[in-house]
């Protein structure tokens, strides 16, 4: 590559808000949902669902915490509702206790059955109450390490591809601390023989060499340039010089 300056685009993310439809995003701008993060994987992205992984990719997902927590305010809720019917239950019991001059004795048990009622349906709600901190307090653990940012990374890439090589290869990246999320953008700046998806597994397109930046998202500054070579294919020779056969089939690679 020559000497000289590379536009390297957008190196930083741009916080847009809650996502739109109607909103063109560019390259590295991200958006928040109900409950998820996305980030914008090129520019002119208007209109794409963030559930598009050719346009978007997600960098922080809270789905199943949400859930939780919703769960448990349900059943909260339906503690108090059973709460308040035991109540009225036992307001309608004293009232008919005093219109059919019932014995006191009877009206104590049915009030005192109400109470110890009303007391359970308490412990109930008290216990939802407390699930839906522990879920708040699950989720801000997950969101801290969801937004851990990696401090070193490694990058893996094959040395050269043969046009002929049936498995597919990639671009294996490596972050540390290990829980940090594998998330990293591999950005193609020169050559045109291979393409890389946004998990990096590599498309053959023809021969050369092609470069790319590996980016991990939640630290941009590890980012590594990586060159991947495609070769027309080989054949394989034994030790002596011979052309290496697969059984009566010359061995190409």
């Amino acid at each position: 590559m020559a000497e000289g300056i590379i536009d390297l685009g957008a190196v930083g993310f741009v916080d847009k808000g809650t996502y739109s439809t109607t909103v063109k995003y560019d390259f590295f701008n991200f958006v928040v949902t109900e409950d998820s993060c996305y980030l914008s994987l090129k520019d002119e992205n208007s209109g794409h669902p963030v559930t598009d992984i050719a346009w978007w990719r997600c960098i922080a997902r809270g789905t199943q915490a949400t859930e939780a927590a919703k769960k448990a305010l349900l059943e909260a809720t339906r503690a108090s509702n059973a709460a308040d019917n035991l109540i009225g239950a036992a307001t309608t019991a004293d009232q008919a206790a005093t219109r059919a001059n019932m014995s006191a004795n009877n009206a104590d048990i049915a009030k005192a059955a109400a109470e110890q009622a009303t007391i359970r349906a308490d412990t109930v709600s008290g216990e939802a109450s407390k699930k839906i901190v522990e879920m708040d307090a699950i989720s801000k653990a997950v969101a801290g390490y969801i937004n851990a940012a990696p401090v070193r990374m490694l990058v893996s890439v094959p040395v050269s591809i043969s046009t002929k090589n049936k498995l597919r290869q990639k671009i294996g990246i490596t972050l540390f601390p290990s829980y940090c999320l594998k998330n990293a953008l591999f950005q193609r700046i020169s050559g045109n023989s291979v393409d890389a998806d946004p998990s990096g597994n590599l498309t053959v397109l023809g021969t050369g060499k092609s470069s790319f930046y590996v980016i991990p998202t939640q630290n941009t500054e590890l980012w590594q340039k990586v060159d991947v070579t495609v070769r027309t294919p080989l054949i394989r020779l034994t030790g002596n010089g011979k052309i290496r056969l697969n059984g009566s089939k010359i061995r190409i690679v």
